[in-house]
Parts: C-alpha cells; structure tokens; sequence
C-alpha cells in the first residue's frame, strides 16, 4: 500500500550504488491495467480520490468507502493477472488467509472485490511511508531504531505464524511506518499478497518480477516448504541493510552467495547485534531462532543468542514451490546421452568378443574337424558296401557311423557352449 505522505529522497550514493547493481537484473515494467480514474466509483461504493503509486504489481489509488465511510486504499491489479482464472483463485486463497490476521501491527486487508474486468484489493489506508523510503533518506539507522523496529513487528510475525501463516516476502518496501500524533508505529504490509501476484506474474509473461531476492531465505530460493523461519531470515536481512547501508549480499551472483557464503559482520555495532544476525541469516532453518521475539531480545541484549533448538518446525507451508532450472535439464540429458553410449558400447565388445572366440584355434578347432569328419565319414561308410558289393558291410557300416557321429556331435556341442559362454561376458 502506498502512504499518503512521503518523505522526499535525498541522494544516496552508497545505497544508489547498490540498487544499480542489482536493478539492472530485476526492473519492475508497468504493467497494462484496466484502470479506472479519479470520481469512478467502484461497486457502487469505492468512490477513487487520487492515484497514490503504480508498478509491476499494479496500481494504487485513494478511495472512499461510501458504505463505512471511510478511506481506504485500493489495489488494482495489472490486466495480464486479473484476466487469468488460476491466477485470481491462488490470489483470492493468499487474501483469504491474510483477512483472517487481526493485529496492530499488520495492515489489515479488508475485501477482494471486482467490478467488471476490474480486479482489486481493498485494504487500510495509513499516512506515513515505508522503511525503503527511510533509507533512501537515512541510508543507516542507530541499532537502537533497528532494534524497536524488530521488536514491533515480533509480535506480528509471532501472531501470523502462530496461524500457520508466513508473509514470505519481508522487506524494506513492504515495512510501513505509520506516524500519528508524532509517535511512529511500526507495520507489516502485503501478508503473501505481494508474493503470490509476482510469482503468478512471473508465470504470465515469463519475466523475473520477484525483486527481493535480496531478502529470500535459501530454502526460499530453492522452492522447498517453508516455516516461520524464512521470515526471521528476511527480517535478519532487512535489519541488516539498515545497519550496514547494504543487503547482506547486493552484488555478483547473488543467489549463490545467499546459498553458499557467510555475510560478513557488520562495523561498529555492538558484537551481540553481529551474532544475533548472523543467527538469523543462518542457511539451515533450523540454526535460526525460534520465534521473532528471540531474535529481537538477542538483538536488544535481553538473552544470549542462541540458535533454533532442531526440532522439525510446526509452522510448515505444505506446498512447497518446485522450481525447475535448465541445469536439471542439461543433466537428464547428460545422463540419456551417457546410457547410450553405455549400450553401444556393450554392444561393441559383445562383438569384438565373439570374433576373439572364432579366432580362437581351440574352438574353431572342434567345429572344423567335427564338420570334417560328418562331411567324409558319413559318405564313405554309407556308400562303401554299394562300392565293394559286400553287402554284408551294411551292419558294420552302421556301427562304424555311430562311432563317428558320437565325437564327432560331442565335438560340435562342446564348442557351441564354449562360444555362448564367451559371448555372455
């Protein structure tokens, strides 16, 4: 949501340097939206003020509900989004969980709500502006204000995970400070709604529109389930980059770093604020804290930091998001190419094996003097009784024959199960 006071940026140099980096991969397009104007009214009942902000995600407006009168602000969703069924059911699944949080410090979402090809969210509406536009101004804050900062929004994050909910995209942009009465309360916005509409976008034009991958967990990244933790990872990232002007990891291949390196300790800042974080920023969920509120009294010095207790989470998201990479595809075919070249091959010294057998003098041997001594014997001694006119020399050409044939097929059937034992190896 966006506020209805900003605070105007000044230059920022270190941070500027870091958003460079990293925006030339991702950029947010604005996206084609059927979008009302200012004095449309909506359902009869959202009367639209003025335009507050626009992005990929969609636009923003000021309105007034003429039913509770009250403002309210609206997000209207980006056409590619709105016109898309099983983007608009996962979306509706998302706003029906984040409905049911009632706490201080969770901007409350109230309705889901069309008008015609107009899909929109309708939701709180807050003077103030958001941490992002803090540290565009600011750039560092004292550990004190980061410090208040976790603390305050412990109790959300606590009291969603208690439900089994988990917000999966905390970040500067979506931490909203609310100031009413010169006093500053700190916000959570966009309870998985911000999330689900980037990833159905990121399906719908297959472009990346994620954009916090510089807040995302490694189990995040790596589409496993997720738990209360992957929350605590991202708020260890964003209270990082308030003490130190930077993301634990802003340049280079990003993604590897946040799978495989250690951050490095932040300067001049007490060593507890160094160790709770990197507890926090721990690759496996189950070295992080508990709880939100460990990690804010390790921060603030009120207990020893001390890492999760490696019990099996009860807060799991049991739909984990696979991600398919082109590596795996490389590799599966990586691995059909090297089962045929296994078969080929096996066939090739099935081959070679059975001319080393031919050549072999031993069994060619046997079938050659066994085919010569069918091929000569039998003739002879059939015919010789014809030859002399002794006939007589039937019977015993007959006994002769058996004598011959026997080695002779003994001969034959040796060598044949010598050629078929060689073969199988």
């Amino acid at each position: 949501m966006k506020p209805k006071e900003n605070i105007k940026p000044k230059e920022n140099k270190r941070r500027n340097q870091k958003r460079l980096s990293f925006e030339n991969q991702l950029k947010e397009t604005v996206c084609t939206v059927s979008q009302p104007t200012v004095g449309d009214i909506l359902d009869k009942r959202y009367e639209i003020k003025e335009e507050q902000g626009r992005g990929g995600m969609g636009i923003v407006y000021r309105a007034f509900d003429k039913e509770l009168e009250m403002e309210v602000a609206l997000k209207v969703l980006p056409l590619e989004l709105a016109s898309n069924q099983k983007a608009i059911q996962a979306l509706k699944t998302e706003a029906k969980l984040a409905m049911k949080l009632n706490h201080p410090s969770i901007i409350g979402l109230h309705h889901f709500a069309h008008t015609g090809p107009v899909k929109y969210l309708v939701m709180e509406l807050l003077s103030g502006y958001t941490l992002e536009e803090k540290l565009n101004q600011e750039e560092i804050l004292e550990p004190e204000e980061v410090i208040n900062l976790v603390k305050q929004l412990a109790g959300a994050l606590d009291y969603a995970h208690s439900k089994k909910i988990v917000h999966r995209d905390i970040k500067p942009d979506n931490i909203f400070i609310h100031k009413e009465n010169e006093i500053e309360e700190i916000k959570l916005m966009d309870f998985g709604i911000a999330r689900q509409i980037k990833e159905s976008m990121t399906r719908l034009t297959r472009q990346d529109n994620s954009g916090t991958i510089l807040y995302m967990p490694p189990e995040q990244m790596e589409g496993k389930a997720l738990n209360g933790r992957a929350d605590i990872y991202a708020l260890g990232a964003t209270a990082y980059e308030c003490l130190a002007g930077t993301p634990p990891f802003y340049k280079g291949s990003i993604s590897y770093q946040i799978l495989n390196k250690v951050p490095e300790p932040i300067d001049d800042i007490p060593q507890k604020i160094n160790d709770a974080l990197m507890i926090a920023l721990a690759k496996n969920p189950n070295d992080r804290f508990d709880t939100v509120a460990d990690f804010a009294k390790a921060l603030a010095g009120e207990k020893e930091p001390e890492n999760g207790d490696k019990r099996e989470p009860a807060n799991i998201d049991k739909k984990p998001i696979l991600i398919k990479t082109e590596s795996e595809d490389l590799k599966k075919e990586s691995e059909n190419i090297e089962k045929k070249t296994e078969n080929i091959e096996k066939e090739t010294k099935i081959s070679e094996t059975q001319i080393k057998i031919w050549k072999n003098p031993k069994t060619f041997g046997l079938f050659f003097y066994g085919g010569l001594l069918i091929l000569f014997g039998l003739p002879t001694i059939l015919f010789l009784p014809i030859l002399t006119g002794d006939s007589s020399q039937f019977g015993i050409g007959i006994i002769e024959l058996m004598i011959l044939l026997i080695p002779a097929i003994a001969m034959i059937v040796i060598a044949y199960h010598t050629f078929q034992q060689l073969s199988s190896f």
